[in-house]
């Protein structure tokens, strides 16, 4: 068995609600029912990992457009850095919050200070994440 696949059965029973988004090299990766499951919804082709269980992926450069994707469609996703074998990006979906707020953003709709205090609040909340990725960096 690989360590891709050890390690996405691993995380399933940690949460088995949650899809895992396993970053190896310049790719993700969604192994098992979570690669079907992504295919189904964004017609990504599925292709053998094994003998018995598929997978499915991007590149990096397309992170933003499945995510907003998967975001969408209310699934929750956890990225992990099979290298490091980590937690990759832990404010990702903070900062894809804040773009698809700013896309939803109508200023035909709202008026001025309203448009100031809806930019303000995702101001803070960017600044917020940026202050969480510093204090990491330091431990």
């Amino acid at each position: 068995m690989s360590k891709l696949y050890t390690r996405y059965l691993e995380l399933k029973r940690e949460d088995p609600n949650k899809m895992y988004l396993i970053k190896a090299g310049l790719f993700y990766i969604f192994i098992g029912e979570d690669a079907i499951t992504m295919s189904n919804m964004t017609k990504l082709k599925c292709v053998p990992l094994n003998d018995r269980v598929m997978k499915c992926g991007f590149p990096e450069s397309a992170k933003i457009k499945y995510l907003r994707r998967l975001k969408e469609n209310g699934k929750e996703v956890e990225v992990i850095d099979l290298k490091d074998d980590k937690k990759l990006d832990p404010t990702f979906v903070s900062q894809l919050d804040c773009l698809l707020a700013l896309e939803s953003l109508d200023l035909n709709t709202i008026t001025p200070i309203q448009a100031i205090e809806y930019l303000s609040s995702i101001q803070r909340e960017l600044l917020r994440i940026k202050s969480e990725e510093e204090k990491e960096k330091v431990f």
